[in-house]
This record gives structure tokens, sequence and C-alpha cells, in this order.
């Protein structure tokens, strides 16, 4: 229980230092790539919640529109199909 709290720990502290890389320098290529990540990391949670995929979905779209010369626009393209599949209609 111990080594799951202090994973939980660490995992919040890098969300802080991506959403603060994020808003502090929004143009950087370091910022493009957190957006795919944290897209990436709501997608492949345990469980695929709703709101798990809208959150992808939100961090995949902002990637494309953002960044649509960057690395991963493809795979986040793949990735926002892969969700609409996978979310109830």
């Amino acid at each position: 229980m111990r080594r799951a709290s202090l994973v939980l720990t660490i995992v919040c502290v890098l969300a802080v230092i991506v959403f603060t890389l994020i808003e502090t320098f929004p143009t950087s290529e370091y910022a493009a790539e957190a957006r795919y990540e944290m897209a990436e990391s709501y997608f492949r949670e345990g469980s695929p919640s709703p709101t798990a995929m809208a959150d992808a979905m939100r961090w995949f779209s902002d990637y494309i529109r953002l960044t649509p010369d960057a690395a991963h626009v493809s795979q986040a393209r793949q990735r926002l199909l892969e969700i609409q599949r996978k979310l109830p209609r």
C-alpha cells in the first residue's frame, strides 16, 4: 500500500510539471510532446471510462490543432478514431 501511495504521489507531481510546462511555454516542442503524452495516459487508463476517453479526446484534439506538423499527429488522429469507437452511443 505504501508503494502505491508513493507512485500516486510521483504521478501527481509529474502531472503538475506537465501542466506547468504547457501553460508556461505553450508553443514549445516539449509542450507539444507533453500534450500528446497526456492524451496517451488518459487513453491507456486501466478501465476506459467515458471521462478518461473524453479527456484523451480533448488532449489529442488540442495536440493536432495546436501542432499540426508535430511528430505524432497521425497517431493522434488514429487514437481519436479509436476513442470514437469506444465511446457509448
